[in-house]
């Protein structure tokens, strides 16, 4: 999770791992080398139950902090493994319907706001 707040804290019950950095990083390198390494489609794309290896179809939180940390020299084994822990006994619970339901409401609204497919060249009237 990414949160720029003042106010955020993180819940007693949640798991954390500290990433070492070394020297400086700016939001903006992080976010660069990232888009730069993982590619428009795995950077932009969601889909929630994507895996390693399938990141043409999109990725999902996993895969974009694993894009973020890989792509900035901040990856570490052990890192690597807190990300990629086993999660199929959580997945089998959620229900696929709704976690593709959400994603595709989030396309509709983009749809709805942004139209269709490319932008198309705006005829002026003479």
């Amino acid at each position: 999770m990414i949160n720029i707040s003042a106010g955020f804290t993180v819940p007693v019950d949640a798991e954390t791992l500290a990433v070492p950095l070394t020297g400086v990083l700016t939001f903006n390198d992080l976010l660069g080398r990232a888009l730069a390494g993982m590619g428009e489609r795995a950077f932009f794309l969601y889909s929630p139950f994507a895996e390693r290896g399938q990141e043409q179809d999109g990725g999902n939180c996993q895969l974009f902090i694993y894009g973020l940390l890989k792509f900035s020299s901040l990856l570490t084994a052990s890192a690597s493994h807190f990300l990629f822990q086993d999660v199929s006994k959580l997945v089998a619970e959620l229900p696929w319907s709704a976690a593709r339901a959400v994603t595709d409401i989030g396309a509709i609204a983009d749809v709805a706001v942004q139209g269709r497919g490319r932008p198309r060249a705006k005829k002026v009237m003479k």
